[in-house]
């Protein structure tokens, strides 16, 4: 009978000195431990935005550094209506992507989005990765070739080869699977995901309920990854 006030008197203790945010996270993190579980870390992430272009190395960077489990998830372009709004969109994210990327060291912002259709393909050959176990590696890659290398990937040919680089999957085939239906509904579905949790754009963290997106909030998503740190981990 004494327990669920000593649960009560514990959930005021952690929003008093932690903050709802961290109080989240440890919450969700104690019914994890309980399952048996790790806290899991979801980064959403597309190859449209500059943003997320400098965001994809360094999320690829905590892997393996911290007691979590990783999911990384493709998210399916958002309708853009106003095109001239979006454009200049575009281009002040460019501008801060630059100078972001300058910061981190992660290479200079040197190509453009992709076009609507080759994005859908490129995150659709993502998504095929996964299943590959090959993931991260075609992530880094397409990213790169986009922004960094500033390569077309709407030329059938370059993105026939940048598949081949990967090395995971028959080229042609992969392309042929990326226009599946069954694959497109599911970059739909990590649509829905992240609206379900309240956002709608990337670059986005979620650890365990709690929301980081930007690449301001990084600093933030390290302080709470701080509980997770592997024993000998830089």
């Amino acid at each position: 009978m004494a327990l669920k006030p000593t649960i009560q008197s514990r959930v005021a203790s952690l929003l008093a000195s932690d903050g709802l945010d961290r109080a989240i996270i440890r919450f969700n993190r104690f019914k994890r431990w309980i399952g048996g579980q790790r806290p899991r870390l979801i980064f959403f992430y597309d190859f449209a935005n500059p943003t997320c272009a400098n965001a994809i190395p360094v999320a690829l960077g905590l892997e393996g550094k911290y007691n979590v489990e990783f999911c990384f998830l493709p998210l399916a372009p958002k309708p853009s209506p106003q095109m001239e709004f979006e454009a200049r969109i575009r281009a002040y994210r460019l501008a801060d992507a630059s100078r972001e990327a300058n910061r981190l060291r992660v290479g200079p912002i040197l190509g453009q989005p992709p076009d609507e259709a080759t994005h859908k393909i490129l995150l659709a050959v993502a998504h095929l990765h996964h299943a590959q176990g090959e993931a991260r590696k075609c992530i880094r890659s397409i990213n790169r070739a986009v922004w960094h290398e500033g390569r077309d990937l709407s030329d059938r040919p370059t993105l026939l080869s940048l598949i081949e680089e990967i090395g995971a999957l028959d080229p042609a085939r992969c392309l042929r699977e990326a226009a599946n239906p069954a694959t497109l509904s599911t970059l739909g579905a990590n649509r829905k995901l992240i609206q379900k949790l309240g956002h709608w754009d990337t670059p986005l963290w979620s650890l365990d309920g709690s929301l980081f997106y930007g690449p301001d909030r990084h600093a933030f998503l390290l302080d709470a990854l701080a509980d997770y740190r592997k024993e000998g981990s830089q």
